[in-house]
């Protein structure tokens, strides 16, 4: 083990050494080229200090709020009086036992990805048998129950629930989440009016995000999104027919017409002061509780989770004759997450059979 290592492991002995480790702030990373920090003979504390500014960085917020759930049942399963087990560096043994009692291959997946990012962050090696504990994901996936998959708000039930709902805050909240694809907790809630100085290129520094009107659409920035540390633009013009647009398909217009970016999600912004939350009144788990009793009330069943808003519309936009392409430039998705998100054999299936067609007119030239 190199000097390093042991100096991470000395000070990294529980699984609450590593929560605090990622608590605290990053540390000040090197600027400039890499032939600008040579030149300029760092030394060791500096090449240390960037390292673990550039380790700290790797992990998203999100991501280090489920790893530290995970960690803390490490914690528990080691703290066993059976076990009575040091937290780090696992065995491989451990790990494998740890792993079994998961109930959906999922929770596993996470659950061992948390524990090497800890164990590495201890200084150590990650040696256990990735073979084997494959397989105790796989037996976890075979003896796993039906999923409760929360249903998707399409816009007609979106358009009920607005319609039975009389607290203007929660419509807009929900209409914005829909029509950005935005995550509720996350990205919609927290959003702020924008600076009257505010442009699409702007970068945001000490807010969360900014909205604002600009050449004719509605401007969300975020300066950061899940496991997307640089932040992201997304824009939205008017999709009611009072503003031309031809790349709004006709059968979108017709469905979102009452959630319209332009004409109905800004004017109820522009009545915050610049700078100010635009749903201030809002908390979490009463949005979440309110829009499930407005679900059953339309007469679904109020399976509806944070993320129905943007599965609706994800589904929504296939609906109204979106590809796979439109897809992925709504939600800004750059990985295959998005298929937890939509109707997978109505995406696909077209997108095959798409394929097949090019491929049979090919043949025939």
């Amino acid at each position: 083990m190199s000097a390093t290592s042991s100096a991470a492991s000395s000070s990294i002995r529980t699984v609450e050494d590593v929560i605090k480790r990622w608590e605290q702030d990053a540390a000040p990373e090197m600027s400039g080229s890499m032939l600008s920090k040579l030149k300029s003979a760092p030394s060791a504390e500096d090449l240390q200090s960037n390292l673990q500014a550039r380790i700290h960085a790797s992990t998203g917020d999100n991501t280090k709020s489920s790893y530290k759930s995970a960690l803390r049942q490490w914690g528990r399963f080691c703290d066993l009086p059976h076990k009575q087990l040091a937290h780090f560096p696992p065995k491989s043994r451990d790990v494998e036992e740890w792993l079994a009692l998961a109930n959906t291959k999922q929770t596993a997946i996470s659950y061992k990805s948390a524990l090497a990012k800890a164990t590495r962050l201890a200084g150590y090696g990650v040696y256990w048998d990735e073979a084997r504990l494959a397989d105790i994901v796989k037996g976890i996936q075979s003896k796993q129950g039906p999923s409760n998959a929360k249903m998707p708000i399409y816009p007609d039930l979106l358009t009920q629930m607005v319609q039975r709902s009389c607290d203007q805050e929660l419509n807009i909240l929900m209409c914005t989440c829909f029509m950005f694809l935005l995550r509720l907790k996350d990205e919609g809630m927290p959003l702020c009016r924008g600076l009257s100085t505010d442009r699409p290129e702007t970068t945001l520094v000490d807010r969360h995000s900014s909205v604002f009107l600009y050449m004719g659409e509605l401007v969300i920035l975020l300066k950061k999104r899940k496991n997307k540390k640089t932040g992201d633009i997304l824009r939205r013009g008017c999709c009611c027919g009072k503003i031309p647009c031809g790349s709004v398909p006709e059968g979108a217009k017709r469905a979102w017409s009452s959630y319209c970016p332009v004409h109905v999600i800004w004017p109820f912004i522009m009545k915050r002061r610049v700078g100010e939350a635009v749903f201030p009144s809002l908390r979490y788990n009463n949005v979440l509780q309110r829009m499930k009793s407005l679900a059953k009330e339309c007469g679904e069943d109020g399976n509806i989770g944070s993320q129905g808003l943007r599965k609706g519309a994800a589904n929504s936009i296939t609906a109204c004759g979106g590809d796979l392409a439109d897809l992925l430039e709504a939600g800004h998705w750059s990985s295959r997450a998005f298929m937890s998100y939509i109707d997978k054999q109505r995406i696909m299936g077209r997108v095959l059979f798409e394929k097949v067609a090019v491929e049979m007119s090919d043949s025939d030239d």
